[in-house]
C-alpha cells in the first residue's frame, strides 16, 4: 500500500498549490474477450497481447479513371468486397460492384465513370446489400429485412431515392431499434426487425435490394465475466468500458473524433438473456446489482475500529467506545442497488448504512451472539437518490465487540454471469479507429489483486495487508 501513497505525494507535491489528488483503489481491469473470439464486420484483428479491431475498408487506386472507364486496380486487396455493393472514390463517385478479383485487385462496375479520378485516389467500401423480407410502404419505420452481415443499434440503412447518376442519390437513415429474428436462408443468414429514425420516403417491394453502410464493427459470442487470476470470487459491481482512439502519425492536432457505439446483451449463469435485446451503452457503464465480496472490506477506509480477515469473512472490531466505521466513496457514482446483508455478532448492535449523498440512513438493531440478514433496498430506504456516490456502514456496541461481515448478495434477480457485445465505428478509413474489446473494471479492490492470507493468530489487523 505505501507505493500508492508515494505516488500520491510525488504528484500532489509537484501540482498547483490549489490542487489536491487523492487515490481510490479499485480493481484492476479485465478484458472480457482478449483475443477477439468473435465475429468481425468490415474489419480485421490485429494487436498482439490484446487484439484490437481495425477498419478494413478502405484502399487507394493503383489506375487512372478515365471519364466513362468500368474499372480500377487497387493497391490491395478489398477483403469485404461482394457482388452488388457499392464504392466510392475520392468521397464524391460511387460505383456498383459487377465483378472483382482478389488476386489481381480488380474491380469492374456496373457504371460509367462520370469524372477522372488520378492515381492514388481514396477508394472504399461505401455500402453492402441487403433485402427486405416483407414490402415496406412510405412512411413506415418498422419493418423486416434479411442481411449476409450481423448489424448493430446505429447502423445506417441507405435506398436509393433516385435513378440516374450515383452523386447523392441516396437517402440514409440510423437503425434505432433491431429485434434479432431466426434466419430464413442460407444466402443472407441474418434476419432483423428494425426500427429506423427517419420513415421511409420510398416504398420497398419484397426482397428489394437496398442497402447496409459498411462501417467496421465487432460481434463477441456469449463470454463469461471474467475473474482476477483463480479467484472464485465474482467480480462484483464493475464499470463496462472499452479503449479505442486513432493512430495518429505527426501533427495530434489532426486528431478527429470517430462516432463508435457499443452494444450489450446481459445473460445469467445458465445462458438466459436477462433483457430481451442488446442495448447501447456509454463508456464507463456502471452495474451494480452484483455481490460485493467480504474481503472488499478490507480495503474500505477505516473511520472508527479495526479490521480483521478470518476464513469464513471480516471482521469489524469495535473500539474501546463501542465504535466501528467504514466508508468507500465510489467513482465514478454507481446506480441505485438492492444487497441482502448478512452479519453474525457477538453483542447487541446497531447497524446503520448511509448512502450517500445526503444524510439518510437505514438503521438495524441485531440481538446479541446471532446471525441476521437485513435488507438494503436503495430505491425504497432512499427514495430521493438517484445514485450512489459513497457507502458509509458504522456500528454501535459492547467495547471491542465484533461483527462479521460476509458477502453481500443482490436481492435482484437474475445476476449478471455473461456478457455478449458488439462494437462499432462510423469511419471509412484505415488507421483512423481502433478498438479494444468490452473491458469489465471492478468498483472494489479485493485480496485476489495482492495474493494475501487470511489474519493468523492477529498477526495483522486495521487493513494492512501483507502478501
Amino acid at each position: 500500500m505505501g507505493i500508492l501513497r508515494k505516488i500520491e505525494e510525488g504528484i500532489v507535491n509537484n501540482s498547483p498549490i490549489w490542487s489536491n489528488l487523492k487515490i481510490n483503489l479499485r480493481g484492476y481491469p479485465l478484458y472480457v474477450d482478449p483475443v477477439l473470439k468473435g465475429t468481425s464486420r468490415f474489419s480485421r484483428k490485429t494487436g498482439a497481447t490484446v487484439g484490437l479491431v481495425n477498419p478494413e475498408v478502405a484502399a487507394r487506386t493503383s489506375s487512372l479513371i478515365q471519364v466513362n472507364s468500368r474499372s480500377v486496380y487497387t493497391d490491395k486487396p478489398m477483403n469485404w468486397l461482394i457482388l452488388g455493393a457499392i464504392v466510392q472514390v475520392a468521397e464524391v463517385e460511387k460505383f456498383t460492384v459487377r465483378d472483382y478479383s482478389l488476386s489481381t485487385n480488380l474491380i469492374e462496375f456496373v457504371e460509367q465513370s462520370k469524372l477522372e479520378h488520378p492515381i492514388s485516389s481514396d477508394i472504399f467500401l461505401w455500402a453492402v446489400p441487403i433485402i427486405t423480407a416483407a414490402s415496406a410502404i412510405i412512411g413506415d419505420s418498422t419493418f423486416e429485412v434479411r442481411s449476409k452481415h450481423p448489424l448493430i443499434l446505429n447502423d445506417v440503412l441507405a435506398y436509393k431515392s433516385r435513378t440516374g447518376t450515383f452523386i447523392n442519390v441516396f437517402e440514409e437513415t440510423n437503425i434505432i431499434g433491431l429485434e434479432e429474428l431466426n434466419p430464413t436462408t442460407h444466402e443472407y443468414p441474418y434476419s432483423y426487425q428494425v426500427t429506423i429514425d427517419v420513415p421511409l420516403k420510398k416504398s420497398l417491394l419484397a426482397e428489394e435490394v437496398f442497402y447496409l453502410r459498411a462501417y467496421p464493427a465487432y460481434f463477441s459470442p456469449i463470454l463469461k465475466i471474467p475473474k482476477f487470476l483463480r479467484s472464485v470470487n465474482q467480480v462484483g459491481p464493475h464499470l463496462l468500458d472499452w479503449t479505442s482512439g486513432r493512430i495518429t502519425l505527426g501533427d495530434l492536432s489532426a486528431k478527429t473524433e470517430v462516432d463508435e457505439f457499443v452494444a450489450i446483451q446481459p445473460y445469467d449463469r445458465f445462458k438466459d438473456k436477462i433483457v430481451q435485446d442488446p442495448y447501447l451503452i456509454n463508456k464507463n457503464h456502471s452495474v451494480s446489482n452484483m455481490g460485493i465480496s467480504a474481503d472488499t472490506f478490507l480495503f474500505w477506509k477505516k473511520i472508527a475500529g479495526t479490521m480483521k480477515y478470518t476464513p469464513n469473512g471480516t471482521l469489524g472490531v469495535c473500539n474501546d467506545e463501542g465504535k466501528f466505521g467504514m466508508f468507500q466513496r465510489l467513482h465514478p457514482p454507481m446506480p441505485n442497488a438492492n444487497w441482502r446483508i448478512p452479519v453474525n455478532v457477538e453483542d447487541e448492535t446497531i447497524l446503520r448504512i448511509h448512502l450517500l449523498p445526503g444524510d439518510d440512513y437505514v438503521e438495524f438493531t441485531i440481538a446479541p451472539s446471532s446471525s441476521a440478514t437485513v435488507i438494503l433496498d436503495s430505491s425504497v430506504d432512499f427514495p430521493n437518490l438517484t445514485e450512489i456516490e459513497g457507502i458509509l456502514v458504522t456500528i454501535s456496541s459492547a467495547a471491542n465487540s465484533t461483527v462479521e461481515f460476509k458477502q453481500w448478495e443482490p436481492t435482484i434477480t437474475p445476476q449478471v454471469d455473461r456478457y455478449r457485445f458488439h462494437i462499432m465505428a462510423k469511419t471509412t478509413k484505415e488507421a483512423e479507429w481502433l478498438s479494444t474489446s468490452l473491458i469489465v473494471k471492478p468498483y472494489f479492490y479485493t485480496r485476489d489483486f495482492i495474493l494475501s492470507k487470511h489474519d493468523v493468530n492477529d498477526k495483522h489487523d486495521a487493513g494492512v495487508i501483507h502478501d
